[in-house]
């Protein structure tokens, strides 16, 4: 698939899963936006090897409106545009029923789909085109027949996801823009290692 021309925005973008989308995207064409939330240096180095001319990073806690009006308002001033949106950003707490706290609860949902996802696909899509993509990052431990009780919020944040999915699809597919979501299955990245 070709992205010449395209400006790819994801969150959770300078290590992992988003990393390897980000390195995929460009070698197919796109322009990036590396969105990272506390250690810049693996999104500076990714956008050395990349070129300032096709990348920024930018920090931003995608869970903080006002961070992701200013995560797309940098990718609009410096692209013109978001042909593609990925919300990649997570976290995976791992505690069972017993050890969860209204803490881990908030970061959960707030980050892996809630107010993240909402905020950064509702300030995105305002500046993508007909043919605009959104992509949100679910999980293959929702496909699994067996899923240990410390998934309980990971899991539980991440089967919204989907629901979400089906929904966001309906509502922006009479404006052109497709939605969908990936499920990976084990990944080794630094957030399950």
């Amino acid at each position: 698939m070709s992205f010449d021309g395209k400006v790819v925005l994801v969150t959770g973008g300078s290590k992992g899963i988003g990393k390897a989308v980000v390195e995929r995207v460009v070698a197919d064409g796109a322009s990036v936006v590396i969105n990272y939330s506390s250690d810049s240096k693996p999104a500076e180095e990714l956008v050395s090897k990349i070129g300032s001319d096709k990348a920024l990073a930018f920090k931003a806690d995608v869970s903080n409106i006002a961070e992701i009006e200013k995560l797309v308002q940098a990718t609009v001033e410096k692209f013109g545009k978001i042909d593609c949106v990925m919300a990649n950003a997570a976290c995976a707490p791992m505690n069972d029923l017993e050890s969860t706290t209204e803490e881990g609860f908030d970061k959960a949902f707030n980050l892996n789909s809630g107010r993240g996802t909402t905020n950064n696909h509702q300030k995105a899509v305002k500046h993508m085109p007909r043919d605009g993509r959104v992509i949100l990052v679910s999980s293959g431990v929702l496909h699994q027949s067996q899923v240990a009780p410390r998934y309980l919020l990971y899991a539980s944040s991440k089967g919204s996801i989907e629901q979400m999915t089906r929904i966001l699809a309906k509502d922006l597919g009479p404006k052109g823009i497709t939605v969908n979501a990936i499920a990976p299955g084990p990944t080794a990245t630094e957030m399950f290692f």
